[in-house]
């Protein structure tokens, strides 16, 4: 530092000691003014944040009016030409009196359907002898207020009108209608025959070679088929299980016509009238095309429910929760929610092959097959909208999961 001049040896150390406070003084200011700053950021941004949990407090007791959340129930239903106000006057929800319940389960294809008949007295088509010992092989029965009131059973098959008519309530299991398809895809796909331990005919080989990936099957349903021609021509082949061979009855075997693949694609997806309604009672018909647990969809099944039957619907992703709630319904208390899984069924989708042709691989897919199944999901609607155990918040978690794989913004920017 230069020396001033000028100045006596006690007003230069004066002024050093000046500069030295100055040097001390000015970020001890600054800090204080600091301090100060983040104190009062911070008190308004605790008040801020203690209003805020209020709201959200109040938000989380208050739900939405009435109003409100029909507006956006609306926003979603209205893509599938439906309304709060159609739902409640043309698909009321019945209910019955418990005294007067008489109840059968109308068992969907891959929705849970057939964990939940391992829970029932009468699990099986109305052809089986009951017990049905060899659905219960290996497990407990969970006896419950439900397993002990479900009269009736029906899967894989047209139900005759007059076939509900002794029973007041329906019971039924539903998944989000785009999983349940892929799923039944999966499980009929003769590449999975020996995981699933299904009977596999050869003209069901011979139909799925059109469609080696779900993929191929939503492309072709589109019209846009890669593979044109299937191999089903008039043959009589062997039923094959796994790896297993067994002869089908003679008396069964018939000319199988050879469909294309465009023409298989729009049986599965339900697009032909002339083939909702197969020949005979029974799924294993085999004038039928496609027989399957695709074919035998939310739109085929809800035709069979009349309209004025009480309708209870277990739900794939809240299975338990909502099998406990019905039981609780009936007045059976809380039930036991132990999976009953037989040998045979336990993780099955978890032992298929080359699990990515089981899978939508793109968005350009992925809004074909929400396309394709459009129907499907408005019939899924009116089911869950039905159903009595179910309420307003559950039909929007049900319509947001199906927005969520179906919209347009949702599914490109994932």
């Amino acid at each position: 530092m230069t020396r001033p001049r000028g100045l006596s040896s006690n007003q230069r150390k004066k002024r050093l000691r000046r500069s030295s406070i100055h040097v001390w003084i000015w970020p001890l200011g600054l800090g204080c003014l600091y301090s100060s700053m983040l104190l009062r950021h911070y008190n308004l941004a605790s008040r801020e944040g203690s209003i805020g949990d209020d709201r959200r407090k109040n938000t989380s007791v208050a739900p939405l009016s009435s109003s409100s959340r029909s507006r956006q129930l609306d926003g979603i239903l209205s893509k599938y030409n439906l309304t709060t106000a159609i739902l409640d006057r043309s698909y009321p929800k019945i209910k019955i009196p418990d005294v007067e319940r008489s109840m059968a389960f109308l068992h969907i294809g891959k929705t849970g359907g057939s964990t939940i008949s391992l829970h029932l007295r009468r699990g099986c088509r109305r052809t089986n002898p009951l017990p049905c010992k060899d659905r219960n092989d290996g497990w407990i029965l969970n006896e419950t207020a439900t397993s002990k009131r479900i009269e009736g059973y029906y899967h894989l098959e047209d139900i005759p009108p007059d076939s509900l008519r002794r029973f007041t309530t329906i019971v039924t299991a539903v998944r989000n209608p785009m999983t349940r398809f892929t799923s039944a895809f999966a499980y009929h796909h003769p590449s999975n025959a020996i995981a699933t331990d299904n009977i596999v005919e050869i003209e069901s080989i011979h139909k799925f070679s059109c469609f080696p990936t779900i993929g191929y099957l939503v492309k072709a349903g589109m019209g846009r088929a890669e593979i044109p021609w299937n191999m089903a021509h008039l043959r009589k082949g062997r039923p094959v299980r796994g790896s297993r061979v067994f002869v089908r009855n003679p008396s069964k075997v018939s000319n199988d016509v050879q469909y294309n693949c465009t023409e298989l694609a729009f049986a599965a997806f339900g697009l032909n009238d002339s083939w909702t309604k197969a020949d005979g009672d029974v799924a294993d018909d085999i004038h039928h095309p496609w027989l399957t647990h695709m074919s035998f969809n939310y739109r085929r099944y809800y035709r069979s429910m009349p309209s004025d039957k009480e309708l209870i619907v277990l739900r794939n992703n809240h299975l338990w929760e909502d099998w406990a709630e019905v039981n609780r319904l009936l007045g059976g208390g809380d039930a036991d929610t132990t999976h009953p899984f037989q040998e045979n069924e336990r993780n099955v989708s978890g032992n298929y092959r080359m699990k990515e042709r089981w899978t939508i691989q793109t968005p350009e897919e992925q809004l074909w097959l929400c396309r394709l199944l459009h129907e499907e999901i408005r019939y899924y609607i009116m089911i869950v909208s039905r159903a009595i155990n179910l309420d307003e918040d559950d039909l929007w978690e049900a319509l947001n999961d199906v927005d969520g794989m179906c919209s347009e913004t949702r599914v490109r920017i994932a």
